[in-house]
């Protein structure tokens, strides 16, 4: 099956965009010819995509808004979503313990204090923001440059 759809990409693409296909998409088949491994590689290391640099944050949530926070968030609006995607913030969680939540996300782009400020811009977001934010407690030590979520140092990282 997998030399069959082989030589039907590298029949109506090319063998160059074969690659290219191969290397941009998360499947991959079984039985790879090792010219196409070779290629995908090669194509792979050359990419000027960068990896996300990976951010960590808490906050307290108050215990008397611990299910009203869990319920707005099982339904986040959709143009608050869209403004996270379009701030170059993918893999966006937020995780809750003992009355402190963890937010965690990757950010892809090149300046993420422009992009946090592209993202306050938002009024949907901003709406968001203010349904959201009397549920919350900062903590009584941020940084300078924190107002609300307390940025956290990564200590460690392994894929």
């Amino acid at each position: 099956m997998a030399r069959v759809l082989l030589k039907g990409l590298r029949t109506s693409l090319g063998r160059r965009a074969t690659s290219n296909v191969l290397a941009s998409c998360s499947w991959k088949p079984a039985y790879q010819p090792e010219s196409l491994r070779a290629e995908q590689a090669r194509f792979c290391s050359t990419s000027s995509q960068q990896k996300p640099r990976r951010y960590a944050m808490s906050i307290r949530l108050r215990p008397e808004y611990q299910e009203e926070y869990i319920r707005e968030h099982a339904a986040v609006w959709p143009g608050v979503l869209q403004t996270i995607r379009d701030c170059n913030i993918s893999n966006y969680s937020i995780f809750l313990r003992d009355g402190v939540l963890f937010g965690y996300f990757e950010y892809s782009g090149n300046d993420l204090k422009a992009d946090f400020a592209k993202m306050g811009e938002c009024p949907e977001t901003q709406k968001w923001w203010t349904l959201m934010k009397p549920m919350q407690q900062p903590f009584d030590n941020l940084r300078e440059d924190e107002d609300w979520w307390a940025m956290m140092d990564e200590v460690f990282h392994t894929d």
